[in-house]
């Protein structure tokens, strides 16, 4: 089971998911979309998986957001 948390781009909340995969799947949508509902918006959102598993793992290690491009 993992965690993400993507921000909302409008007003910089988190929002937290909750999925199942393991790593080939994970490896295998890296790259993907991830669109989602945003609970404090209201707004559809998208993020990368891969960013957001890597945004997710600096907060876990206390190094704080970081940005994708784009």
């Amino acid at each position: 089971m993992e965690k993400l948390i993507c921000h909302c781009p409008r007003t910089g909340q988190p929002v937290e998911m909750t999925f199942e995969i393991d790593g080939d799947s994970l490896a295998r949508v890296w790259s993907k979309p991830l669109r989602f509902h945003c609970p404090h918006c209201g707004g559809e959102h998208e993020s990368k998986v891969g960013a957001t598993y890597v945004e997710n793992v600096l907060a876990a290690n206390g190094r704080g957001r970081i940005r994708a491009a784009g």
